[in-house]
């Protein structure tokens, strides 16, 4: 390994360390310094890109997520994280699209899952929604979340039987659940 690798193999580690920390802004100054070097490294710009969703600039996080699925078109996280960004700015349709290629990618991808669902409910696609939820739970039992979700779709719909059971099963897997 070159000297100049070496050294930015270091920042991208001290920036991940930060991220990891919480340290958002920290973080990103590092992962930026490193694409001034290497332009296409794929997780500072995934990171970069989660972390300007996180912060809510999210014109930028479209950018990187999509910069770094043109690198790595297979990592699902991409996916899923450019998903959540279209869901905050309440594009949903394209929120949907993202966590389909996710799971796409990858079938057993929960999050994307949950994520999904979430979407199709604010759409008023309540069937779909429950299949993705209960997809979500085929695949982790324990995903009390999505036992919620689906306590509040059947609540919606009157269905009242299905709603005590499902939130029941929300509180018997995570009982400090609200």
């Amino acid at each position: 390994m070159s000297k100049e690798n070496a050294s930015i193999k270091k920042i991208f580690d001290e920036a991940f360390q930060h991220y990891q920390n919480g340290n958002l802004k920290q973080a990103e100054t590092l992962f930026k310094k490193v694409l001034e070097s290497i332009p296409k490294h794929f997780s500072s710009t995934f990171l970069l890109g989660t972390i300007s969703g996180q912060i809510k600039q999210y014109q930028a996080a479209i950018e990187l997520l999509k910069q770094a699925i043109e690198i790595n078109p297979n990592y699902t996280e991409a996916h899923n994280n450019l998903g959540n960004v279209f869901q905050e700015l309440g594009k949903h349709q394209e929120a949907i699209l993202s966590y389909k290629s996710a799971i796409n990618i990858n079938p057993n991808f929960v999050t994307a899952y949950h994520s999904l669902g979430n979407s199709l409910q604010i759409l008023g696609k309540q069937q779909e929604a429950i299949a993705s939820y209960q997809k979500a739970i085929n695949i982790n039992p324990n995903y009390a979340e999505a036992y919620h979700k689906l306590g509040k779709i059947f609540r919606k719909l009157d269905k009242d039987q299905e709603a005590i059971a499902s939130y029941q099963k929300a509180i018997n897997i995570n009982p400090n659940y609200a």
